[in-house]
């Protein structure tokens, strides 16, 4: 091969600096109103169809004029470093892609103006919050190198509304690789006892759920504006949390622990709500409330604040701060009572999705979903997802909602139905229990769901555990298909146990329990990386006999450990319980 040749087939296969000019402009560019909002990315030329058709002409320039081995040798090392310069540029637009996401504007026929981002941002799936109320969805906030978490810790020199010590949680971070753990708080010589200026146990904010993204923490809480008043006896008088005495705010934590500031506050309220991160924005579940009229109670006599409100999605725009209202659940201002703000909170692809189960008035009930594209929200009864409180789990593409039934003597039976939420079509995915086999786990009788990946279904088995007595059995994960079909049965090395007897008194009356348990319980999904939380408790006295010490630790495998019915559980960190204050 000439030399003159051999230049002009390298330039073919690399990009010309005008290739890659017109290229960014076409990154950087907004497309126009007429674009499919489903068509995120322009069509670009194909770097690798440009090297195929340079690679064919080369070949027939090699048959052609190639005659020494030592000239082809010098060809095939050329075409390498040509082959990984083109490698290198496009792994470069797709690393500028991802520093630079496509904005897209949408118009929605109210007016709302929404600049969303072509970026997905993956988070866990979570096991709902309402199918294992004992899950603590704050306690796994993971980052690829380690995990922020909260932990409970005793304030021994507090008291709360009762009388007794108060509590507050902790928020810690664990390094995955060298496991060491340290509060989230840069403050010389802090005790992290709950003050105004400890990031980890700040008294101004509640705790709450928080999703990691880009290097900082975010949630959406309550901001106490008498904080001092939240461990007092002054919460019974509702001077300290009361809605007039707080507000509803979206916070940022450096991940350092040096601070913690507000970028929205949306209005008078309590509680702790939810936030997710996706196409651009933070989108906030903010929970709203008004004091209304002090009412007598005629048998206490003692006078009680009711309250009014609803509750909004906001979206909080990450590129400039601006804050828009996308979906309003204000309820009756002169009815008495809160509208809850729901706690699930998803955002897959162009919809956001949640569940309204409980005080609400706005819309029918269960599993909704807001599309970002137009605005439209299933609202109505005939349009929601999954109606009541029967939704389970959902992954981005499929929802699950169980239909549970008596069972006389105690316990329940679970139908579970798989929905597909671009069809809405579904399927039941339980067998029929009358002719289920007696001797084996059965999903919905003896395995309840959890929650589910683009791919696996995660159960475990269904325990009552109740009454004096003892039982012990292995602690069993059940992995299955969108099908229903059982794909393995984990043995996780770990046992369900529970042991407790009534202490009666002198009388013969109830004087309490002894107790002990020991339980794995799943807890989330993240990647390829399963979770679960070990616990063991019991009163002091039980613990003791038995050389046991009170245990939360949540502990992680992966799914391909699962499937090989070899799990490898390695602990991630502890959420046992601190006491902090003069009994320390």
């Amino acid at each position: 091969m000439k030399q003159q040749q051999y230049k002009q087939a390298v330039q073919g296969i690399r990009w010309t600096q005008q290739q890659r000019a017109a290229i960014e402009e076409k990154l950087k560019a907004a497309p126009q109103a007429s674009v499919d909002p489903d068509d995120w990315i322009d069509e670009l030329e194909d770097p690798m169809e440009t090297f195929k058709q340079s690679h064919e002409a080369m070949r027939n320039l090699e048959e052609n004029e190639m005659k020494a081995k030592k000239m082809r040798k010098v060809m095939w090392i050329g075409l390498a470093a040509a082959i990984l310069a083109t490698g290198g540029a496009i792994a470069g637009v797709a690393a500028y892609a991802k520093k630079h996401p496509r904005t897209l504007e949408i118009t929605w026929k109210n007016g709302t103006v929404l600049n969303l981002t072509s970026e997905t941002v993956q988070t866990p799936y979570y096991i709902n919050h309402y199918a294992n109320p004992s899950v603590n969805l704050q306690d796994l906030v993971p980052t690829g190198n380690g995990w922020y978490y909260r932990k409970r810790v005793e304030l021994t020199d507090k008291q709360n509304q009762w009388g007794g010590h108060a509590e507050e949680l902790m928020l810690c971070y664990t390094d995955k690789e060298t496991g060491q753990t340290v509060p989230v708080c840069a403050k010389p010589n802090c005790l992290h006892e709950a003050d105004e200026y400890c990031t980890a146990t700040t008294i101004n904010y509640a705790a709450s759920y928080m999703k990691y993204y880009d290097g900082y923490l975010y949630t959406m809480t309550t901001k106490y504006l008498k904080p001092d008043s939240r461990f007092s006896q002054n919460y019974l008088e509702g001077e300290g949390t009361s809605p007039d005495n707080c507000r509803q705010v979206l916070l940022r934590y450096a991940p350092d622990g040096t601070e913690i500031t507000e970028l929205a506050d949306f209005g008078s309220g309590i509680g702790a709500a939810n936030c997710v991160v996706n196409r651009g924005y933070i989108w906030c579940l903010v929970q709203l409330q008004q004091a209304g009229e002090e009412i007598e109670n005629p048998i206490t006599h003692r006078t009680q604040t009711f309250t009014s409100g609803g509750w909004q999605i906001w979206g909080y725009e990450l590129a400039t701060g601006k804050s828009v209202l996308v979906y309003d659940a204000m309820g009756d201002p002169t009815v008495n009572h809160v509208n809850e703000a729901p706690r699930d909170l998803y955002a897959y692809g162009d919809y956001l999705y949640f569940s309204r189960t409980r005080n609400d008035w706005s819309g029918g009930q269960g599993l909704s979903r807001l599309s970002l594209l137009t605005g439209d929200v299933t609202d109505d009864k005939e349009e929601i997802l999954i109606t009541g409180d029967h939704f389970v789990c959902m992954s981005a593409t499929h929802a699950i909602r169980s239909k549970e039934t008596k069972v006389p003597g105690g316990g329940s039976l679970y139908e579970f139905y798989i929905i597909d939420l671009e069809t809405r079509e579904e399927k039941k995915i339980t067998p029929d229990f009358d002719k289920a086999p007696a001797d084996e786990p059965i999903l919905g009788r003896d395995r309840f769901i959890r929650f589910m990946n683009d791919r696996y279904i995660f159960a475990e088995g269904i325990d009552y555990y109740y009454g004096d007595g003892e039982k012990v059995e292995p602690a069993m994960i059940s992995i299955y298909d969108y099908d229903g079909n059982l794909v393995k049965e984990v043995d996780t090395g770990y046992k369900h146990e529970y042991w407790s007897e009534t202490v009666k008194t002198d009388e013969g009356y109830n004087g309490g329990y002894h107790s002990y348990s020991q339980f794995l319980t799943l807890e989330a999904i993240d990647g390829d990386i399963v979770y679960a939380t070990h616990s063991i408790g019991g009163d002091p006295e039980t613990l003791k006999k038995r050389g046991k010490e009170e245990v939360s630790d949540t502990i992680y495998t992966t799914v391909d450990e699962l499937l090989s019915g070899t799990p490898h559980w390695q602990k991630a960190y502890s959420t046992t319980r601190e006491v902090h204050g003069n009994a320390q």
